[in-house]
Protein backbone atom coordinates (compact mmCIF):
# COMPACT_ATOMS: atom_id res chain seq x y z
CA UNK A 1 0.00 0.00 0.00
CA UNK A 2 1.32 3.60 -1.10
CA UNK A 3 1.19 6.60 1.64
CA UNK A 4 -1.13 7.68 -0.15
CA UNK A 5 -5.11 7.54 -0.84
CA UNK A 6 -5.77 5.99 -4.22
CA UNK A 7 -8.22 5.58 -6.59
CA UNK A 8 -10.05 2.72 -8.30
CA UNK A 9 -12.30 3.21 -11.11
CA UNK A 10 -13.84 -0.09 -11.99
CA UNK A 11 -15.73 -1.23 -15.08
CA UNK A 12 -18.07 -4.35 -15.26
CA UNK A 13 -18.14 -6.21 -18.49
CA UNK A 14 -22.36 -7.69 -18.75
CA UNK A 15 -22.46 -11.24 -20.58
CA UNK A 16 -25.38 -10.88 -22.59
CA UNK A 17 -27.78 -13.20 -24.37
CA UNK A 18 -26.43 -14.36 -27.88
CA UNK A 19 -29.74 -14.20 -29.65
CA UNK A 20 -30.37 -16.80 -32.70
CA UNK A 21 -33.67 -17.46 -34.23
CA UNK A 22 -35.87 -20.08 -36.69
CA UNK A 23 -37.37 -18.82 -39.72
CA UNK A 24 -39.97 -19.42 -42.29
CA UNK A 25 -37.13 -20.37 -44.36
CA UNK A 26 -34.21 -21.90 -41.96
CA UNK A 27 -32.74 -21.71 -38.78
CA UNK A 28 -30.04 -19.85 -37.67
CA UNK A 29 -27.46 -20.72 -35.14
CA UNK A 30 -24.50 -19.25 -33.13
CA UNK A 31 -21.13 -20.74 -31.87
CA UNK A 32 -21.70 -19.47 -28.00
CA UNK A 33 -24.74 -18.89 -25.61
CA UNK A 34 -23.68 -15.44 -23.92
CA UNK A 35 -21.00 -13.27 -25.07
CA UNK A 36 -19.88 -9.44 -23.96
CA UNK A 37 -20.25 -6.47 -25.64
CA UNK A 38 -17.51 -6.04 -28.82
CA UNK A 39 -17.06 -9.61 -29.00
CA UNK A 40 -17.53 -11.45 -32.66
CA UNK A 41 -20.24 -13.81 -32.67
CA UNK A 42 -20.34 -16.44 -35.24
CA UNK A 43 -23.64 -17.10 -36.80
CA UNK A 44 -24.56 -20.34 -38.82
CA UNK A 45 -27.85 -20.13 -41.25
CA UNK A 46 -29.29 -23.37 -41.83
CA UNK A 47 -31.42 -22.29 -44.55
CA UNK A 48 -34.15 -24.48 -46.07
CA UNK A 49 -33.18 -26.04 -49.49
CA UNK A 50 -33.07 -23.51 -52.56
CA UNK A 51 -33.47 -20.62 -49.97
CA UNK A 52 -30.11 -18.06 -48.85
CA UNK A 53 -29.50 -15.54 -46.69
CA UNK A 54 -28.69 -12.11 -48.31
CA UNK A 55 -28.39 -10.24 -44.58
CA UNK A 56 -28.48 -10.77 -41.23
CA UNK A 57 -27.60 -9.45 -37.72
CA UNK A 58 -29.08 -7.93 -34.38
CA UNK A 59 -31.40 -5.04 -33.44
CA UNK A 60 -32.99 -3.98 -30.11
CA UNK A 61 -35.65 -1.54 -30.53
CA UNK A 62 -34.72 0.80 -33.55
CA UNK A 63 -30.93 -0.45 -33.31
CA UNK A 64 -29.16 -2.76 -35.87
CA UNK A 65 -26.05 -4.49 -35.76
CA UNK A 66 -25.46 -5.78 -39.51
CA UNK A 67 -23.34 -9.02 -39.47
CA UNK A 68 -20.41 -9.48 -42.16
CA UNK A 69 -20.76 -12.64 -44.62
CA UNK A 70 -18.16 -15.07 -44.56
CA UNK A 71 -15.87 -14.73 -48.47
CA UNK A 72 -15.42 -18.45 -48.72
CA UNK A 73 -18.89 -19.97 -47.08
CA UNK A 74 -21.99 -17.94 -47.91
CA UNK A 75 -24.09 -19.71 -44.40
CA UNK A 76 -21.13 -18.20 -42.57
CA UNK A 77 -21.96 -14.63 -40.86
CA UNK A 78 -20.59 -12.43 -38.13
CA UNK A 79 -22.12 -9.90 -35.61
CA UNK A 80 -19.99 -7.67 -33.32
CA UNK A 81 -22.02 -7.74 -29.95
CA UNK A 82 -22.70 -4.33 -29.82
CA UNK A 83 -21.51 -1.63 -26.57
CA UNK A 84 -24.38 -0.20 -24.51
CA UNK A 85 -27.93 -1.97 -25.41
CA UNK A 86 -29.03 -2.97 -22.32
CA UNK A 87 -32.74 -4.05 -23.53
CA UNK A 88 -33.59 -7.93 -25.43
CA UNK A 89 -31.74 -8.04 -28.36
CA UNK A 90 -32.79 -10.59 -31.05
CA UNK A 91 -32.06 -11.81 -34.07
CA UNK A 92 -33.22 -11.19 -37.98
CA UNK A 93 -32.18 -12.32 -41.13
CA UNK A 94 -33.13 -12.15 -44.44
CA UNK A 95 -34.00 -15.34 -46.63
CA UNK A 96 -34.73 -15.34 -50.44
CA UNK A 97 -35.29 -18.15 -52.81
CA UNK A 98 -32.55 -19.22 -55.01
CA UNK A 99 -33.79 -19.16 -58.82
CA UNK A 100 -30.41 -20.76 -59.50
CA UNK A 101 -31.18 -23.52 -57.42
CA UNK A 102 -30.72 -27.15 -58.38
CA UNK A 103 -30.70 -31.05 -57.39
CA UNK A 104 -27.83 -33.41 -56.32
CA UNK A 105 -29.43 -36.86 -57.20
CA UNK A 106 -26.86 -39.48 -55.50
CA UNK A 107 -27.82 -43.25 -56.55
CA UNK A 108 -27.45 -45.80 -54.32
CA UNK A 109 -24.11 -48.08 -54.20
CA UNK A 110 -22.91 -51.63 -52.92
CA UNK A 111 -20.71 -51.61 -50.32
CA UNK A 112 -20.47 -47.95 -49.34
CA UNK A 113 -22.44 -45.18 -49.84
CA UNK A 114 -22.40 -41.24 -50.90
CA UNK A 115 -23.89 -38.30 -49.08
CA UNK A 116 -24.85 -34.74 -49.12
CA UNK A 117 -26.08 -32.72 -46.52
CA UNK A 118 -28.87 -30.92 -48.80
CA UNK A 119 -30.72 -32.01 -51.67
CA UNK A 120 -28.97 -29.65 -54.13
CA UNK A 121 -26.98 -26.58 -54.32
CA UNK A 122 -26.62 -22.95 -55.97
CA UNK A 123 -24.85 -22.95 -59.47
CA UNK A 124 -21.26 -22.06 -58.98
CA UNK A 125 -21.48 -23.14 -54.87
CA UNK A 126 -18.98 -26.15 -53.89
CA UNK A 127 -20.78 -28.86 -53.19
CA UNK A 128 -18.85 -31.94 -50.96
CA UNK A 129 -19.42 -35.68 -50.95
CA UNK A 130 -19.45 -37.71 -47.91
CA UNK A 131 -18.17 -40.99 -49.33
CA UNK A 132 -18.71 -43.75 -46.93
CA UNK A 133 -17.05 -47.20 -47.71
CA UNK A 134 -18.26 -50.68 -46.30
CA UNK A 135 -15.96 -52.10 -43.50
CA UNK A 136 -13.03 -53.30 -45.13
CA UNK A 137 -13.87 -51.81 -48.76
CA UNK A 138 -12.83 -48.60 -50.33
CA UNK A 139 -14.00 -46.29 -53.50
CA UNK A 140 -13.04 -47.06 -56.95
CA UNK A 141 -14.72 -44.51 -58.66
CA UNK A 142 -16.54 -41.29 -58.06
CA UNK A 143 -18.66 -39.79 -61.51
CA UNK A 144 -20.64 -36.99 -61.43
CA UNK A 145 -22.87 -35.63 -64.33
CA UNK A 146 -24.19 -32.83 -64.94
CA UNK A 147 -28.08 -32.33 -66.87
CA UNK A 148 -26.09 -33.13 -70.39
CA UNK A 149 -24.71 -36.09 -68.93
CA UNK A 150 -21.27 -34.21 -69.16
CA UNK A 151 -19.00 -35.53 -66.63
CA UNK A 152 -17.77 -32.64 -63.88
CA UNK A 153 -14.23 -32.28 -62.47
CA UNK A 154 -14.22 -33.11 -59.02
CA UNK A 155 -11.91 -32.06 -56.41
CA UNK A 156 -11.19 -35.36 -54.31
CA UNK A 157 -14.94 -35.57 -53.30
CA UNK A 158 -16.14 -31.87 -54.34
CA UNK A 159 -17.09 -30.22 -56.88
CA UNK A 160 -18.34 -26.84 -58.12
CA UNK A 161 -22.33 -27.04 -59.06
CA UNK A 162 -22.97 -26.43 -62.46
CA UNK A 163 -26.20 -24.59 -63.80
CA UNK A 164 -28.31 -27.80 -63.98
CA UNK A 165 -29.10 -31.35 -62.02
CA UNK A 166 -26.54 -33.20 -61.35
CA UNK A 167 -27.02 -37.25 -60.52
CA UNK A 168 -23.81 -39.02 -58.43
CA UNK A 169 -23.07 -42.70 -58.78
CA UNK A 170 -19.62 -44.32 -56.84
CA UNK A 171 -18.36 -47.60 -56.78
CA UNK A 172 -16.82 -49.53 -54.07
CA UNK A 173 -14.10 -52.30 -53.75
CA UNK A 174 -12.43 -54.82 -51.56
CA UNK A 175 -9.89 -53.15 -49.62
CA UNK A 176 -8.97 -56.06 -46.38
CA UNK A 177 -6.27 -55.52 -44.47
CA UNK A 178 -4.49 -58.81 -44.42
CA UNK A 179 -2.16 -60.26 -42.10
CA UNK A 180 1.25 -62.28 -42.70
CA UNK A 181 0.32 -64.92 -44.46
CA UNK A 182 -0.01 -68.80 -43.22
CA UNK A 183 1.51 -71.67 -45.17
CA UNK A 184 -0.07 -74.44 -45.19
CA UNK A 185 1.97 -78.11 -46.65
CA UNK A 186 0.37 -81.48 -47.70
CA UNK A 187 1.82 -84.65 -46.25
CA UNK A 188 5.85 -85.24 -47.48
CA UNK A 189 5.88 -81.81 -48.80
CA UNK A 190 4.26 -82.01 -52.20
CA UNK A 191 1.31 -79.61 -52.18
CA UNK A 192 0.78 -76.31 -50.80
CA UNK A 193 -1.50 -73.76 -49.53
CA UNK A 194 -1.23 -69.94 -48.19
CA UNK A 195 -4.18 -68.37 -45.78
CA UNK A 196 -4.48 -65.09 -45.43
CA UNK A 197 -6.84 -63.25 -42.93
CA UNK A 198 -8.24 -60.09 -42.56
CA UNK A 199 -7.02 -57.98 -39.50
CA UNK A 200 -10.63 -55.92 -39.65
CA UNK A 201 -13.40 -58.13 -40.39
CA UNK A 202 -11.91 -61.78 -40.64
CA UNK A 203 -11.98 -62.14 -44.23
CA UNK A 204 -10.36 -65.26 -45.37
CA UNK A 205 -8.62 -66.23 -48.43
CA UNK A 206 -6.89 -69.18 -49.01
CA UNK A 207 -4.59 -69.59 -52.49
CA UNK A 208 -3.17 -72.82 -53.35
CA UNK A 209 0.66 -72.55 -54.51
CA UNK A 210 2.76 -74.44 -56.92
CA UNK A 211 5.42 -76.34 -55.02
CA UNK A 212 8.91 -77.34 -57.14
CA UNK A 213 11.50 -79.92 -55.43
CA UNK A 214 15.46 -79.87 -55.78
CA UNK A 215 17.38 -82.86 -54.60
CA UNK A 216 20.50 -82.56 -53.91
CA UNK A 217 22.11 -86.70 -53.33
CA UNK A 218 23.89 -87.97 -50.46
CA UNK A 219 27.07 -89.42 -50.93
CA UNK A 220 29.85 -91.51 -48.74
CA UNK A 221 31.59 -88.00 -48.15
CA UNK A 222 28.07 -85.70 -47.32
CA UNK A 223 24.69 -85.79 -47.09
CA UNK A 224 21.72 -84.89 -49.05
CA UNK A 225 18.76 -82.69 -49.18
CA UNK A 226 15.56 -82.13 -50.66
CA UNK A 227 14.68 -78.35 -50.75
CA UNK A 228 10.81 -77.50 -51.56
CA UNK A 229 9.74 -74.35 -52.93
CA UNK A 230 6.26 -73.05 -52.46
CA UNK A 231 5.07 -70.51 -54.58
CA UNK A 232 1.83 -68.24 -54.91
CA UNK A 233 0.52 -65.18 -56.12
CA UNK A 234 -1.97 -63.13 -54.58
CA UNK A 235 -3.45 -59.54 -54.81
CA UNK A 236 -1.02 -58.60 -57.11
CA UNK A 237 2.18 -60.13 -54.64
CA UNK A 238 4.26 -63.08 -54.80
CA UNK A 239 4.34 -64.90 -51.57
CA UNK A 240 6.58 -67.95 -51.45
CA UNK A 241 7.87 -70.69 -48.45
CA UNK A 242 10.61 -73.11 -48.26
CA UNK A 243 10.97 -76.34 -46.70
CA UNK A 244 14.27 -78.64 -46.42
CA UNK A 245 14.18 -82.65 -45.81
CA UNK A 246 17.90 -83.92 -44.74
CA UNK A 247 18.87 -86.80 -46.54
CA UNK A 248 21.45 -88.88 -44.79
CA UNK A 249 25.06 -89.53 -45.52
CA UNK A 250 25.60 -92.71 -47.06
CA UNK A 251 27.52 -95.52 -45.20
CA UNK A 252 30.00 -97.27 -46.45
CA UNK A 253 30.62 -100.85 -47.15
CA UNK A 254 33.69 -102.42 -46.67
CA UNK A 255 34.88 -105.06 -48.71
CA UNK A 256 37.23 -108.24 -49.04
CA UNK A 257 40.39 -106.82 -48.05
CA UNK A 258 43.07 -106.85 -51.06
CA UNK A 259 47.39 -106.99 -51.09
CA UNK A 260 48.94 -104.27 -53.16
CA UNK A 261 52.62 -102.86 -53.35
CA UNK A 262 54.02 -106.36 -52.66
CA UNK A 263 57.82 -106.81 -52.62
CA UNK A 264 59.40 -109.81 -52.32
CA UNK A 265 62.08 -110.04 -49.48
CA UNK A 266 65.89 -111.18 -50.36
CA UNK A 267 68.85 -111.67 -48.58
CA UNK A 268 70.28 -107.88 -49.16
CA UNK A 269 66.50 -105.84 -48.53
CA UNK A 270 63.33 -106.24 -46.51
CA UNK A 271 60.41 -106.58 -48.78
CA UNK A 272 56.57 -106.05 -47.30
CA UNK A 273 52.93 -105.44 -48.81
CA UNK A 274 49.58 -103.53 -48.16
CA UNK A 275 46.54 -104.64 -46.65
CA UNK A 276 43.52 -102.21 -48.38
CA UNK A 277 39.88 -102.97 -47.68
CA UNK A 278 37.50 -100.60 -50.05
CA UNK A 279 34.44 -99.45 -50.04
CA UNK A 280 32.42 -102.48 -52.17
CA UNK A 281 29.92 -99.37 -53.07
CA UNK A 282 31.61 -96.47 -53.85
CA UNK A 283 35.29 -97.75 -53.94
CA UNK A 284 36.77 -95.09 -51.63
CA UNK A 285 39.71 -96.57 -49.88
CA UNK A 286 38.41 -96.78 -46.30
CA UNK A 287 42.01 -98.57 -44.37
CA UNK A 288 45.39 -99.19 -45.73
CA UNK A 289 48.07 -101.49 -43.35
CA UNK A 290 51.68 -101.90 -44.24
CA UNK A 291 53.51 -105.51 -43.33
CA UNK A 292 57.03 -105.29 -43.35
CA UNK A 293 58.74 -108.66 -44.62
CA UNK A 294 62.46 -109.11 -42.84
CA UNK A 295 65.55 -109.72 -45.63
CA UNK A 296 65.51 -113.03 -46.08
CA UNK A 297 68.52 -116.15 -44.59
CA UNK A 298 69.79 -118.93 -46.37
CA UNK A 299 68.91 -121.96 -44.77
CA UNK A 300 71.11 -125.24 -46.11
CA UNK A 301 69.19 -127.20 -43.45
CA UNK A 302 65.88 -126.16 -45.33
CA UNK A 303 65.45 -128.58 -48.28
CA UNK A 304 62.55 -126.04 -49.70
CA UNK A 305 65.31 -122.98 -49.55
CA UNK A 306 66.24 -122.39 -53.10
CA UNK A 307 69.57 -120.45 -52.14
CA UNK A 308 70.74 -122.69 -49.34
CA UNK A 309 74.49 -123.52 -49.60
CA UNK A 310 75.18 -120.78 -52.19
CA UNK A 311 77.61 -118.23 -52.03
CA UNK A 312 76.69 -115.13 -51.54
CA UNK A 313 78.95 -113.48 -53.28
CA UNK A 314 78.53 -115.04 -56.61
CA UNK A 315 75.65 -117.28 -55.96
CA UNK A 316 77.80 -120.59 -57.11
CA UNK A 317 78.02 -123.97 -55.05
CA UNK A 318 81.76 -124.23 -53.59
CA UNK A 319 81.01 -127.22 -51.93
CA UNK A 320 82.34 -129.79 -54.64
CA UNK A 321 86.28 -130.52 -54.89
CA UNK A 322 88.88 -128.94 -52.71
CA UNK A 323 89.48 -125.91 -55.30
CA UNK A 324 86.05 -125.14 -55.35
CA UNK A 325 86.33 -124.68 -51.57
CA UNK A 326 89.12 -122.38 -51.42
CA UNK A 327 87.43 -120.03 -53.85
CA UNK A 328 84.64 -120.54 -51.91
CA UNK A 329 86.50 -119.26 -48.72
CA UNK A 330 88.36 -116.09 -50.63
CA UNK A 331 84.73 -115.38 -51.95
CA UNK A 332 83.45 -115.37 -48.53
CA UNK A 333 86.33 -113.09 -47.02
CA UNK A 334 85.41 -111.00 -50.06
CA UNK A 335 81.59 -110.64 -49.66
CA UNK A 336 82.53 -109.99 -45.73
CA UNK A 337 85.10 -107.23 -46.47
CA UNK A 338 82.38 -105.64 -49.23
CA UNK A 339 79.88 -105.67 -46.55
CA UNK A 340 81.32 -104.17 -43.94
CA UNK A 341 82.02 -101.15 -45.82
CA UNK A 342 79.05 -100.98 -47.43
CA UNK A 343 79.63 -102.04 -50.88
CA UNK A 344 77.27 -104.82 -50.93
Amino acid sequence: MPDEDITLHIQYMYYRDVPVGAFEHGTVTADREKAIDGEIVTYTVHPDDGWFVTALGQRMSQYYADGVQDENDENIWYVTMPWGWSGERSLWANFEEATDWHTVTIHDSEHGSVSFERSGARAGKTVELVVTPDECYQLDALVVRDGGNNEIALNGASFTMPDSDVTVTASFKEAHVYGKPVWMWGDNYSSAAVKFSCADCGDVQIVDASVVSRQTDATHFAAGKIVYTATALFDGETFSDVKEVAIPQITHTPGAAVIENEVAATFDKEGGYDTVVYCSICGEELSREHTVIEKRTPDPTDPTDPNKGLCKYCGQDHSGSFWQRIVGFFHAILYFILHLFGKI
